[in-house]
């Protein structure tokens, strides 16, 4: 924590963005400076939604990017989250190479956490707490 009394500025040094502009932050700063839309038809095969286009992250498969170990419960706003931290922390760029951010090596942690999570994940819990085989069955993940 910077004391703003003491006349220290906070310094940003690095960022990234995962977004409907691309995965990674050099796409953030292309797609905003070419004025492009974000919006993109949608597939009905895979979109059961009342609209015909959205802003989605474009590629972005949670298993793909993430791999499957961990990944199994992982809900699409979690997985968006880890991959912009995993981006972020390892400074992983398009050709693959990647250079870790001073003073982050295999002992660093992160901690990043919500009080309620993602509207869906909390449809999915009280869904499965309403149909389960008794009302108490919850899947143990989705805690």
């Amino acid at each position: 924590m910077v004391n703003a009394s003491g006349g220290a500025a906070p310094v940003i040094s690095a960022w990234t963005a995962v977004s409907p502009l691309g995965l990674r932050g050099a796409d953030f700063t292309a797609g905003l400076g070419s004025g492009r839309s974000a919006g993109r038809p949608l597939d009905p095969e895979e979109w059961s939604v009342p609209f015909r286009a959205a802003s989605l992250v474009p590629g972005f498969h949670i298993r793909q990017i993430l791999g499957r170990k961990g990944t199994r419960s992982m809900d699409r706003a979690t997985g968006l989250a880890v991959t912009a931290i995993r981006h972020l922390l390892t400074g992983e760029r398009e050709d693959g190479e990647a250079e870790r951010l001073a003073g982050v090596d295999e002992r660093t942690g992160l901690a990043l956490g919500t009080s309620t999570g993602s509207a869906q994940s909390i449809m999915d819990f009280t869904r499965d707490s309403l149909v389960g085989d008794k009302p108490f069955y919850v899947d143990p993940a989705r805690f």
